[in-house]
């Protein structure tokens, strides 16, 4: 191991979904509206995926004319689309928008497969082809992996007899999907830490590098029964809730208005069952049903989102699902209204509505500055230097742009203390003990001196005499420098 943990938890992430970002940084730094074109062109194919998949659903389930399906289509993309979360990621490098492309075009080979005739081997082939698609997503990306569950979930439209056919493409097709984009990872992991989601589980699997406790964001998981109750409904009418469920302020009501409008839905059918007296026909699973595959989708919603709440409460997690709201709203306004003009006027009103409403996410955006879309302007680092990392900010862009010889140490980040004995730490306080070059420190200026000075103490460090060096970069507001030092005497 050369470098420990320099990008933090994130260090050990698949890093597949980099490549593309890092070979286009590589070629083309000195053309940052190329780079940012590129990066931001993949979220067309979100947009594709619930074109499509919209166009499906308003001509099956809604039986309308190709105007009246082409109107209701663009309705669903323009409140999809428009949402607080996905449009602000637009060119970002979380990760989260490619991520649910493979997955939006799972769903959508999902829900043609649903609608398509029971038994037929097109039928298998598109389930084959929605877990192969859904495991490529969770391969990128694991969280993605709480839709396969909804998705599996969502079998239930079908009639009995087809589950395990159904079942079992998905998860043929789910394990070579995720085998292909990270199971070359998942081995390189399990070879190096005998964890294949290092650090991630690390409870299960007890790999000695770091804890055996499992890794969990505990930031925004809900605090009682009206979290749990009316989470939604806090994000959609508050504009100042940062910490709530991202860490950022913003606002949206798509979430708040599907589940309303799905539990007003649960309750009139309840009541019309009661009604209608205990000789209610049951429902229709045949192939022949119309709203199968928008039945099967809108058990999608309730599935995925209760899964989101319990294990992650993160808004950007949950973007396919605002990919997906303006789908989802019109097909619940057309289970719980009959008349198509009726429906229509709604989805504009519903439209308007979640437009004018939202506040968008924020996490940062930065200038072309200097003509380069990575600009550092970094000191000279001998090749033969160790440079500690000391803070929990995001650095670890800055890498590249110094001496492959350069060794980068962390010894506390959002996943490492130095007062920890895992595998990691020791392995950076041999390094650090080892090392015969110069030593920095490389500090945060938003972080006291003493709280670094205390952190380099317990690795037996401490600073030299030598002036410290600023270092500059586009990507942070955040102000660095390198601070020389020796060991303590």
């Amino acid at each position: 191991m050369y470098d420990v943990a320099p990008a933090q938890l994130q260090s050990f992430l698949n890093p597949i979904l980099d490549f593309p970002f890092y070979a286009l940084v590589v070629c083309c730094n000195d053309q940052p509206r190329l780079i940012a074109f590129v990066m931001g062109a993949v979220h067309a194919l979100n947009l594709l995926a619930i074109t499509l998949l919209a166009w499906h659903l308003f001509g099956r389930s809604t039986r309308a004319s190709v105007a009246e399906r082409a109107a209701l289509t663009a309705l669903a993309v323009v409140i999809g689309a428009t949402g607080a979360g996905s449009a602000p990621l637009i060119g970002a490098n979380t990760g989260d928008l490619p991520a649910t492309v493979p997955l939006l075009f799972a769903l959508l080979a999902f829900v043609v497969g649903v609608d398509w005739p029971d038994h037929r081997r097109g039928q298998l082939l598109l389930f084959l082809l929605a877990g192969f698609l859904a495991g490529i997503a969770v391969g990128v990306k694991i969280t993605m992996a709480i839709y396969c569950i909804a998705m599996a979930a969502a079998v239930v439209v079908l009639p009995l007899r087809v589950w395990p056919g159904a079942l079992g493409a998905m998860g043929l097709g789910g394990v070579a999907g995720a085998v292909l984009t990270a199971g070359w990872y998942w081995l390189y992991m399990w070879r190096t830490f005998a964890n294949p989601l290092f650090p991630l589980y690390n409870g299960v699997f007890k790999s000695p590098w770091w804890e055996a406790v499992n890794v969990r964001d505990e930031r925004f998981l809900p605090h009682g029964p009206s979290d749990w109750l009316l989470f939604p409904f806090k994000w959609a009418v508050s504009r100042s809730q940062g910490g709530l469920v991202a860490e950022y302020d913003f606002s949206d009501i798509r979430v708040a208005l599907m589940l309303t409008l799905l539990v007003v839905i649960l309750a009139l059918s309840v009541w019309r069952r009661v009604r209608a007296g205990a000789g209610t026909a049951p429902v229709d699973r045949s192939s022949g049903d119309p709203r199968r595959g928008a039945m099967a989708l809108l058990i999608i919603l309730p599935v995925a989102y209760v899964i989101w709440l319990g294990m992650f409460s993160i808004y950007r997690y949950l973007i396919p699902l605002e990919l997906l709201s303006g789908i989802l709203i019109i097909l619940l306004l057309r289970e719980m209204v009959a008349n198509r003009m009726v429906v229509a006027a709604l989805a504009v009103v519903a439209a308007v509505g979640c437009v004018a409403s939202t506040k968008p996410l924020d996490w940062g955006h930065s200038a072309f500055a200097g003509g380069r879309y990575i600009e550092v302007a970094p000191t000279t680092l001998p090749p033969d230097a160790l440079v500690v990392l000391t803070s929990t900010e995001p650095i670890a862009h800055i890498i590249p742009f110094f001496d492959r010889g350069v060794r980068w140490v962390s010894v506390y980040s959002n996943i490492l203390r130095p007062s920890q004995t895992n595998g990691l730490v020791t392995k950076a306080r041999q390094l650090i003990q080892a090392h015969q070059g110069p030593i920095y420190a490389l500090e945060a200026g938003s972080v006291p001196a003493a709280t670094t000075d205390g952190v380099l103490k317990e690795v037996s460090l401490v600073r030299s005499d030598g002036a410290c060096v600023p270092l500059a970069s586009n990507l942070t507001g955040e102000t660095y420098k390198f601070c020389p030092l020796i060991r303590a005497p």
